[in-house]
């Protein structure tokens, strides 16, 4: 998904870094996948199969992926990742949308 997606070449410019990143994501696809699970249920009643911006904020810097100065990268992330997933129907995402 996150291949065909566009989100990667959008945030990613070098063809090479995202290619290390697609790899990183494939040798730790199930540990990540834990940790989704996890902050997912962080801000929305336990459920485990969306995000909402805190919980993707939460998990970018408590993992140290980003820190608390990237707060536009994280809700650039975000934006661009909700109005791809072709969930936004017109409408403008909000901290409150879900991915």
């Amino acid at each position: 998904l996150i291949k065909n997606s566009g989100i990667l070449d959008n945030i990613v410019p070098d063809e090479n870094q995202r290619e290390e990143i697609r790899n990183f994501y494939i040798k730790y696809f199930v540990e990540l996948n834990d940790m989704y699970k996890f902050y997912s249920a962080v801000n929305s009643g336990g459920g485990t199969h969306t995000l909402e911006y805190i919980e993707l904020s939460k998990f970018l810097t408590e993992t140290g992926i980003l820190g608390e100065e990237d707060r536009n990268t994280i809700l650039r992330i975000f934006v661009d990742s909700h109005i791809r997933s072709g969930k936004s129907k017109g409408a403008r995402p909000s901290i409150h949308s879900e991915i």
